[in-house]
């Protein structure tokens, strides 16, 4: 992104819609090398949770050449400070989910990572300090002529119920390049359908997820539960080598078929529930 964004109307959008599409924020051929070295490691990189997921993707080795284009993007960076000031940072979160299906629901720490939640994300401390992380998303695949891509609900981030009924939907449809940062308490949703993974008649569904925050308390607790998630799901991450753990990789691919019947099925509410047995974060 050559110019730079009006600071006024990046506050605008992300305090008060929680959300903001970055057209051409990546340059395309970072995002097919990304998606290339994505489709080498997925295989022995990845854990299965109803679809693939490579979590604390830029530790790993192969992403190193990757860590600094993300990190210092400069369209993110513009934003962040608009809406952090300059005490801001990136807060270890970097996920990519394959073929993932996705429900309505807002990020934040689950299952038993909730723990480190110290306060409820939309709390404000005696010293007026509110939770500022945002995330950044990003395809490697061009969605704009299909609805595969992120779903958000305008404004649902200053609220903690999850409503969707007779709430605006918008449908983002992001090109090669294109980023997408929001206020991780948005509602938001992905696709709800389940795509085969790496094979050549139905290329694979890859996003990358970043997370940021502005330097408080809220990100202090967001960083150490995330930490302590990714490196429980990097140690899951190796093949498995027994009965008991094959049947298990089983049943994660059975999930990803299951889970989107669920989503499309019962209210967000029941299925949140539902999904932090699978969704920890």
């Amino acid at each position: 992104m050559d110019c730079l964004l009006d600071r006024n109307r990046v506050r605008a959008a992300l305090e008060c819609d929680g959300y903001m599409l970055l057209r051409s924020a990546v340059d395309e051929g970072v995002v097919e090398e990304l998606r290339e070295t994505t489709e080498r490691c997925a295989a022995s990189e990845s854990i299965d949770v109803a679809g693939l997921t490579i979590p604390s993707f830029l530790a790993l080795q192969e992403y190193a050449p990757f860590r600094e284009t993300l990190l210092s993007n400069r369209a993110v960076l513009e934003c962040l400070d608009a809406v952090c000031g300059k005490e801001h940072r990136f807060l270890h979160h970097s996920d990519i989910s394959i073929d993932r299906p996705s429900f309505w629901h807002k990020d934040r720490l689950n299952g038993p990572f909730r723990r480190f939640e110290s306060l409820s994300p939309w709390e404000t401390t005696r010293d007026g300090e509110t939770m500022k992380i945002y995330k950044l998303l990003l395809y490697l695949q061009d969605h704009r002529d299909n609805n595969d891509s992120l779903k958000i609900i305008p404004g649902s981030h200053l609220r903690s119920e999850i409503c969707v009924t007779g709430e605006k939907v918008v449908q983002l449809r992001p090109k090669l390049g294109d980023a997408i940062i929001f206020d991780q308490r948005l509602t938001h949703s992905g696709t709800h359908n389940p795509a085969p993974s790496f094979r050549a008649s139905s290329p694979p569904r890859i996003l990358v997820t970043l997370g940021f925050g502005a330097n408080n308390i809220f990100s202090d607790d967001f960083e150490r539960g995330t930490l302590a998630r990714q490196s429980e799901w990097r140690a899951r991450a190796s093949p498995p080598s027994g009965p008991i753990l094959r049947a298990a990789r089983f049943v994660g691919r059975a999930l990803k078929h299951i889970l989107p019947i669920v989503y499309i099925t019962f209210p967000p509410e029941l299925v949140l529930c539902l999904a932090s047995f699978f969704y920890e974060t």
